[in-house]
């Protein structure tokens, strides 16, 4: 009876050591599942950080190789993404500089652009050379260069177009210089014809009234009285008759001339020039009009006609 007690209470003591001990490996494993869990989920947030950083990265660079406003904005939201406050930091004070830079860009093409449309407007010159001249980034370079290259170019174009804006004028000038001495010229002829009537009337006036009238001369005598001595009288000289004047003869009246009438004064004409940009940016000269609206009507039929980019009209004279 003994040795049957004590075989059960042994029997119970084994099924109450296996009991705990299995009671504590599954503590143990589950603790162990808790942590591997746990692990996975940091390493889990871990790769999302990084690939949200990197997909920022990208869309920066995208935005650098292609700057347009679609671009960067997609930059900016996937920077407001990144988690890593001292990386997204970086990435947008990048931003920042780029966007500032992209938008000198514009504003240099821009400026550029409305001088190869106006290059005789020396406002818009200085304003594409301002512009341009802010372009101080390395990444600028090519970029700067190639609008430089253009604003040379219709500076070289503007010239031309002064050139031959003081050629015409010049010829302008000496065809109105030309017309004012030949209006001159008549006017003095005129002048000279009238004060040589006026010279011919006053000789024929003079010769008139400058006549003396001629009175005979003769000799008045006076008797002697006779004497008381009987001296024979002195005889009377003979009187020279007086010769008879020679009358001046009355000269032919000179007709007064006919006066030269006052030249008809020219009509002032003016002049207006057109000089245009073909479509592929070359000068070309448009003409000469004799009203500023001729000029402008011809600039826009070459606009309509696809001839012409720009034009610009000018007064000669």
């Amino acid at each position: 009876m003994k040795k049957r007690t004590k075989k059960v209470v042994m029997t119970t003591l084994l099924l109450s050591s296996t009991l705990l001990l299995t009671a504590c490996g599954s503590k143990q494993d589950a603790k162990k599942e808790n942590t591997t869990n746990s692990s996975s989920k940091v390493m889990k947030v871990v790769d999302q950080s990084k690939e949200v950083l990197k997909k920022a990265k990208a869309a920066l660079l995208n935005a650098q190789k292609v700057p347009n406003t679609k671009n960067i904005k997609s930059a900016k939201e996937a920077i407001s993404k990144v988690k890593d406050t001292k990386e997204a930091k970086k990435l947008n004070d990048e931003l920042s500089g780029f966007s500032a830079r992209v938008k000198l860009e514009d504003a240099a093409r821009k400026a550029v652009v409305a001088y190869q449309k106006d290059a005789l407007n020396e406002k818009k010159h200085k304003s594409a050379q301002t512009a341009v001249s802010k372009l101080t980034s390395p990444y600028n370079k090519t970029l700067k260069a190639e609008l430089t290259k253009k604003i040379k170019d219709s500076e070289a174009q503007a010239n031309k177009a002064r050139a031959s804006q003081n050629v015409s004028k010049a010829q302008q000038d000496t065809s109105k210089k030309a017309s004012a001495k030949s209006q001159e010229n008549t006017q003095t002829t005129g002048d000279t014809s009238l004060n040589q009537a006026g010279a011919t009337a006053d000789t024929a006036n003079v010769a008139n009234g400058g006549q003396t009238a001629q009175t005979p001369a003769g000799g008045n005598t006076s008797g002697n009285g006779g004497n008381s001595n009987n001296v024979s009288p002195t005889p009377a000289p003979t009187p020279t008759p007086a010769p008879t004047p020679t009358p001046t003869p009355t000269p032919t009246p000179t007709p007064d001339p006919t006066p030269t009438p006052d030249p008809t004064p020219t009509p002032t004409v003016h002049h207006w020039g057109l000089n245009y940009f073909t479509p592929d940016g070359e000068y070309m000269d448009g003409g000469l009009f004799t009203s500023e609206s001729a000029a402008n009507a011809a600039g826009e039929a070459l606009k309509a006609a696809g001839k012409c980019s720009s034009y610009g009209v000018y007064q000669l004279d």
